[in-house]
């Protein structure tokens, strides 16, 4: 067993295969208080864990059909990729708020780890490489019952308008809307939030009733990728992907960035975001093994040096 941060990690696999505790690039970054957390939802963890590839449920569950849960910026619709990584798998949003460009990338670390950007994310001017948070990991107790155990990460930076509250973030307590029973029964059906969504489809969802279309990229990619684990380990071919340190920690791909590109006078707005997301995204890959300072500096030149007025 290993205890970080106010967690506790332990390994169950056979004794002469013990890995390395993994340490990513998001631990102990300066200015940042760690708050640890658990939170038990009665369905299947596949459903928990599916929520955070499935990017365009933002713009509804938590703005339009509720009001801004988060921020008025998230009911805009984004223009949406998604892309393996050597620990999993990240979603590429962006999205046009006035002549600014909001880029995130939220991340699945496998089997069932997960790295989240700031919550009340109001994209109020630039800002480059901005990381977690929310670190969690999605622990199956049973077939339908899912205890969430991770961190809350706070900061000035990812939360400067102070909506954030290290005393509600605890055992069974989170710090934002619709991740527990703990509303009256009326207000979470008139205002669902994640915690309504995932247990709504069953103990256990029946995969063989869901009429799955193009906004659920994400949920079959993350579906194939735990499918492959799966059968590495029966065939004895599985090699853990947390095992590749650079420099003493895993890199990861978690972070919003905001840059100032006006829409195009030519109509083609979605061509530009996808184009922006994409370069955000190819510089994450690139620059994954410099230090977090250096590869904050090296988003933000490429922004300039690519998208900033002549």
């Amino acid at each position: 067993m290993r205890e970080h941060d106010g967690l506790v990690f332990a390994y169950l696999g056979p004794p002469e295969t013990v890995p390395e505790f993994p340490i990513f690039d998001t631990y102990g970054l300066p200015e940042t208080e760690t708050v640890p957390f658990s939170l038990t939802t009665p369905c299947n963890w596949l459903q928990v864990y599916e929520n955070t590839q499935d990017p365009i449920h933002t713009v509804f569950l938590h703005t339009r059909m509720t009001g801004a849960q988060f921020g008025e910026a998230w009911g805009e619709m984004q223009v949406i990729d998604y892309r393996p990584t050597p620990i999993g798998m990240i979603n590429v949003q962006t999205r046009r708020w006035g002549d600014l460009a909001w880029n995130r990338t939220t991340e699945v670390i496998l089997p069932n780890g997960n790295q989240t950007g700031a919550i009340w994310e109001q994209v109020e001017g630039e800002k480059f490489f901005r990381r977690v948070a929310i670190t969690r990991w999605m622990v199956p107790v049973d077939d339908t019952t899912t205890r969430t155990i991770g961190w809350r990460i706070f900061s000035d930076l990812l939360d400067p308008t102070g909506d954030g509250d290290r005393n509600n973030v605890g055992k069974e307590k989170i710090d934002f809307i619709g991740q527990l029973p703990d509303r009256p029964y009326e207000e979470s059906q008139r205002v669902p939030g994640d915690y309504e969504a995932q247990v709504s489809q069953r103990p256990i969802a029946v995969h063989a009733l869901e009429n799955l279309g193009s906004t659920d990229r994400g949920v079959v990619m993350l579906r194939n990728q735990i499918r492959r684990g799966v059968r590495s380990v029966q065939d004895g071919t599985h090699q853990n992907p947390l095992s590749n340190n650079v420099g003493g920690t895993i890199p990861t791909y978690c972070q919003d960035t905001i840059f100032t590109i006006p829409p195009n006078g030519d109509g083609n707005d979605q061509d530009l975001l996808t184009d922006f997301g994409r370069s955000v995204a190819d510089e994450l890959f690139a620059n994954a093994s410099m230090a977090h300072d250096d590869r904050e500096r090296a988003l933000r030149d490429m922004c300039r040096e690519h998208y900033g007025k002549d």
